[in-house]
């Protein structure tokens, strides 16, 4: 990029940034935002444990400032140009020697310098205000230190193994073909997906005296100075009043001897159940089996396990403030995709249907991911029972293919740009990696609004400016 051409990007930034101070917009947010996050986390109570107050603080604070930053950075973006054309404004620009993409960039460069400044602001007075909520609580040592160990922390998740059913349900198949019990409108991508499903939903009902079983990859950055815990999700579908109760195990997978690690579980109610483990225990282990070995009928109750969440082994590998510095940064990537789809809707469009069409867009793509869990065949009410006689349903119709298709093409636009549950990992002391944060960088700073920014510009360029009347 030419070094007049960065001049010029760099002066239509400044003058956003000025504009945003005149108009009072800045100034209110600088106040407005910090204000915020210091009211939520000196208010809020959470459950009333100390843990359950400081989670819910930094949830419910980010949640607000990022809800309160993407309306104003969203509002901006529409008005910026599309306001500009209505007042004329945009005519000192246009009749300079500048061109349409110079003249989108700078706007959203100056946004995306004001979000910055903004979120330092914000990430500061959180940091503050949550100490400051440690520090003035009359807790004991033991309490803080659970809270850096639990909370004001960035966690590594490591998840097991899903179960591979793949040879079961080939069998099953097998044989209900042979018996002729699946359903002619069925195809066998179908069936399988229903039977995957029952077999993994079995194997995740744990009964007395019976045993569940996790395989983990452990990393090869584990080491003795790690903290390491395992948190597992104890969970009974029935309201007696018996205790749940077991054993839980952690050996090598190939080796035969005593277990690395082994703990007796009783709890009388569901719950969430977080136990250390001595880091020694998983040092130069590539892979470990745990187990949960359900206590007898009279002390214990049976209980299910959802797949893929109800055992995490949890290692330390950041501090909270560095957490917090790649939460932002991710925020932040948010930020400049509403940014620029703003200033190239305000760029097609006036300003009040600019501000619908990017409401809209938005709309689609948080509700793409309802829409793919209600459309898929696992999640689906079954339509029959195998050895029964069923009602054949109504082949799809136009509208029923028409909506799949354009399902499908939202899936292939929206689903790159989802980045997890960032406000929750945070608050749960979960890492954020610079991989998730790199990846943000890539997909939403770079790709997304680099598409939007050439539509953008190509649509300004098309447009007569400077002659506007």
């Amino acid at each position: 990029m030419k070094t007049n051409t960065i001049k010029k990007i760099t002066a239509i930034a400044a003058l956003t940034i000025k504009q945003a101070v005149r108009s009072k917009t800045l100034p209110i947010l600088a106040v407005i935002l910090p204000a915020v996050i210091i009211l939520i986390v000196l208010t809020i109570k959470g459950d009333g444990s100390a843990t359950g107050q400081i989670r819910m603080a930094i949830k419910y604070s980010l949640g607000i400032m990022w809800l309160i930053m993407g309306i104003a950075t969203l509002s901006a973006g529409c008005a910026s140009i599309a306001r500009e054309i209505e007042d004329k404004q945009l005519r000192l620009i246009a009749v300079k020697p500048v061109h349409k993409y110079e003249i989108w960039l700078g706007r959203w460069f100056g946004w995306l310098a004001i979000n910055a400044g903004l979120l330092i602001i914000c990430g500061l007075t959180l940091t503050a205000a949550v100490h400051y909520k440690v520090n003035s609580q009359n807790l004991s040592a033991t309490a803080k230190e659970k809270l850096h160990n639990t909370i004001l922390i960035g966690r590594l998740r490591i998840t097991p193994t899903p179960d591979n059913v793949d040879h079961e349900v080939d069998v099953l198949l097998k044989r209900l073909k042979a018996s002729g019990k699946i359903p002619t409108d069925t195809t066998d991508e179908e069936e399988c997906n229903l039977l995957h499903k029952k077999l993994i939903a079995a194997k995740s009902i744990v009964a007395p005296n019976a045993e569940k079983k996790w395989t983990m990859t452990i990393p090869k950055a584990v080491s003795q100075e790690k903290n390491v815990s395992l948190k597992l999700e104890l969970h009974s579908p029935t309201r007696n009043e018996k205790p749940i109760s077991g054993t839980l195990t952690i050996s090598a997978n190939k080796s035969a001897a005593e277990p690395l690690f082994k703990t007796e579980i009783n709890q009388k109610y569901n719950t969430i159940y977080i136990v250390d483990i001595p880091s020694a225990t998983l040092a130069n282990k590539e892979n470990i089996t745990i187990t949960f070995k359900n206590g007898s009928p009279d002390k214990s109750k049976t209980l299910v396990f959802t797949p893929g969440k109800s055992v995490e082994l949890l290692i330390t590998k950041s501090s909270f403030t560095a957490n917090l510095i790649r939460t932002m940064l991710i925020i932040l990537c948010y930020l400049a995709v509403l940014s620029a789809l703003g200033i190239t809707t305000s760029a097609i469009f006036y300003f009040p249907v600019a501000s619908f069409i990017a409401i809209a867009v938005i709309m689609a793509g948080i509700t793409t991911q309802y829409f793919v869990f209600a459309s898929d065949p696992a999640h689906k009410v079954e339509h029959h029972h195998h050895g029964h006689e069923h009602e054949q349903p109504k082949p799809p119709g136009i509208t029923e293919k028409t909506g799949e298709l354009i399902l499908n093409k939202l899936i292939i636009v929206f689903e790159p740009a989802r980045q997890g549950n960032i406000l929750q990992d945070i608050s749960s002391g979960i890492l954020i990696s610079w991989h998730d944060t790199g990846r943000a960088i890539v997909i939403l700073l770079l790709l997304y609004s680099g598409i939007l920014g050439i539509i953008g510009s190509y649509i300004l360029s098309k447009r007569e400016l400077a002659a506007l009347n």
